[in-house]
């Protein structure tokens, strides 16, 4: 009896049916467009010349409360949660301007750091709020850090 194995290794698979550059970025695209969490936003700014330009910037939301919190410029997912006290782990923004239309209807964006935040959306972020930031994390650290050591583990050899 005949089935079709579509995990056999030697089988032909659908990267290399892409016969160009041109098809990878239009199956890259279109996997982007099916991401619940996938925005993309074209940003204004002057360059080093002093001309105006325009950027296309993709971004990742998070989505509600209790799921993954998820990296804004790459799309990461990490292992904490939305509404955890993990947050302050990360550099939180809330895109309020009316461009995200994420079908998971979020607004919420998280980085590894403030820094991060303003190299991906080419923005300053006033020095008080990154010192904020970088109090909040480094509480929450301690606080994890405490929780390891308080905690005990025991090995019972039989």
């Amino acid at each position: 009896m005949y089935y079709n194995d579509n995990f056999d290794p030697a089988a032909e698979n659908d990267f290399e049916k892409l016969q160009n550059d041109n098809d990878f970025e239009h199956m890259l695209e279109n996997t982007k467009k099916i991401d619940r969490g996938y925005n993309q936003i074209t940003k204004k700014y002057i360059n080093y010349d002093g001309k105006s330009k325009s950027k296309k910037i993709d971004i990742y939301t998070s989505s509600g409360y209790g799921s993954f919190i998820r990296d804004a410029e790459s799309g990461t997912y990490y292992n904490y949660k939305v509404g955890s006290s993990y947050e302050d782990l990360f550099f939180k923004v809330s895109f309020a301007n009316g461009k995200l239309n994420s079908t998971n209807e979020s607004n919420t964006l998280f980085y590894l750091t403030p820094q991060h935040y303003m190299k991906h959306m080419m923005c300053e972020v006033p020095q008080e709020i990154i010192n904020n930031w970088e109090n909040k994390k480094n509480l929450k650290l301690a606080q994890i850090s405490k929780q390891q050591k308080n905690h005990s583990y025991t090995v019972e050899v039989k």
